[in-house]
């Protein structure tokens, strides 16, 4: 009974854990894979708006340096911005996956499953994506990212329900074998 309360309670630690985890990482790749980017148009700045704006960036001073002196500012800002939406993605997805990895066992397989089919998704479209930037192929290639888009949000809504599930109705003690 005690080994059932014990395990019960690593899953109550974990779940949340791990849900968060994984909508960090959900949010940061659909936001990497939107076909619908914006970005500021650098090269209608005024040389003042344009430092004002760059003191506010993110951007490595190298990088500043770089853009300003970039034919095209706004297409250099761009790929860079592209670049980082994709590290930041691909991080948060290995967090999220290393997490699993680690803390997973303490989740049940049935749920564990859907939290790796998610995490699947994500790292195929994430990797298709990082293709067709680096090789600039035309047309794209989509599969991956198209089945994530579909899916995606699907599959997480459908978990986020398991794990509510899990959360606030525990299965009772009475039900679970005591070896």
């Amino acid at each position: 009974m005690d080994r059932t309360i014990k395990l019960h309670q690593h899953e109550f630690d974990v779940l949340p854990e791990a849900w968060g985890k994984l909508n960090d990482a959900f949010g940061l790749t659909q936001a990497c894979v939107s076909p619908l980017q914006s970005y500021p148009d650098l090269n209608k700045m005024s040389e003042a708006h344009l430092e004002e704006f760059l003191s506010k960036s993110a951007l490595p001073e190298w990088d500043k340096d770089q853009l300003r002196a970039a034919e095209d500012r706004t297409e250099y800002y761009a790929k860079r911005l592209d670049w980082r939406r994709q590290s930041e993605a691909e991080e948060a997805c290995r967090k999220h996956h290393i997490y699993l990895k680690k803390s997973g066992i303490f989740i049940p397989s049935e749920v564990r499953n859907k939290f790796y089919e998610l995490d699947a998704l994500m790292w195929d479209a994430l990797l298709e994506h990082r293709v067709n930037k680096e090789v600039g192929q035309i047309p794209l290639m989509n599969a991956k990212i198209d089945a994530f888009r579909s899916q995606g949000t699907e599959l997480l809504n459908g978990l986020e329900r398991v794990v509510q599930q899990r959360l606030w109705n525990p299965p009772s003690l009475s039900d679970q074998p005591l070896n």
